[in-house]
């Protein structure tokens, strides 16, 4: 190396160890003024531009580095968060692949990978790299979300509610692992436990309007009718999606009934989910004429009951 490379690399180590970003990058700047073909510091001053926001001066060092050293995986990886940093992620996974085939148990580009599949909803490639990231290390916290997150959209409901417990061990308070642990008990049918998740997501996110949908139908699945519409009109109050938080309300006004003849508040507030989710949601104004269909049948039915008595065969 040329006189004086070796005091300029040791700095910049120094003033990296340090967390001083800025100044690290000018004394690598300066080193490699004196050793141009410094892979590592070309790759170190990649890394720095990433740190600083500067994600196409990054590239730009990158490419440099890699041409330098094009089997260094930790070039390739860093290339990959530098473009997903100013491209997107789908710009960025071919770099990825290319550090996790450089180096096959490279934890980081391995959860780098699955992150980018599963925002793409290749769900079931996210799981098999999440698998085989299991046999290198223990999964982080984001890795355990990840995995979440492509478990419930394969409809793996064991899988899911293992990886939001694995969650909760390590963040008590985390809405992601809770919101799931809720969606599974209530595609299992287990109300109380909905509830129970749910309540606790009310604690945490006060006034959300997700939230508050979630803690109506919740309610109503336990029959705690009352809280169920006093849920859904604070949801209505809070801007959840209009015509969906309106047949929340209907369905615990018309439970509240008893499931009988309806009243004038029932039928209105049916019919302003209707015309409000006409605005806004197709599928939510389809629910709502299933739903005033089945509030006419059972008025039909009670009237017919009370006056089948009297009514000749």
């Amino acid at each position: 190396m040329a006189p004086g490379f070796e005091h300029l690399a040791r700095e910049a180590d120094r003033l990296l160890r340090a967390g001083q970003w800025q100044a690290a990058l000018r004394a690598v700047d300066a080193a490699l003024v004196v050793a141009p073909d410094w892979s590592q510091g070309l790759r170190e001053a990649g890394g720095l531009a990433l740190r600083l926001g500067n994600p196409g001066q990054a590239i730009s060092r990158l490419r440099r580095a890699i041409g330098r050293a094009p089997d260094d995986p930790r070039c390739w990886l860093l290339l990959a968060r530098a473009r997903q940093a100013r491209c997107g992620a789908g710009h960025a996974l071919d770099a990825a692949r290319r550090a996790a085939v450089l180096d096959p148990g490279h934890r980081e580009a391995l959860s780098f990978l699955a992150a980018g599949l599963a925002s793409r909803e290749d769900n079931q490639g996210a799981l098999v790299l999440l698998e085989r990231l299991g046999r290198v290390a223990p999964p982080s916290l984001l890795d355990l979300k990840v995995g979440l997150h492509a478990r419930l959209a394969v409809g793996d409901l064991s899988g899911a509610s293992r990886a939001a417990r694995l969650i909760l061990a390590r963040s008590p308070d985390d809405p992601q692992a809770m919101e799931a642990l809720g969606r599974v008990s209530r595609r299992r049918r287990d109300h109380q436990t909905v509830w129970r998740y749910v309540a606790r997501m009310g604690v945490l996110k006060v006034g959300d309007p997700e939230t508050l949908t979630a803690m109506s139908r919740a309610a109503l699945g336990n029959a705690m009718v009352e809280k169920a519409a006093g849920f859904a009109r604070k949801a209505i109050l809070a801007g959840a999606a209009q015509g969906e938080s309106h047949l929340d309300l209907a369905r615990a006004l018309w439970r509240l009934e008893g499931g009988g003849g309806a009243n004038k508040e029932i039928d209105h507030a049916i019919d302003r989910a209707i015309n409000r989710a006409r605005l806004v949601d197709p599928k939510a104004a389809l629910r709502g004429r299933v739903l005033r269909l089945t509030v006419t049948k059972a008025e039909f039915a009670a009237a017919f009951q009370r006056n089948s008595v009297n009514t000749p065969v």
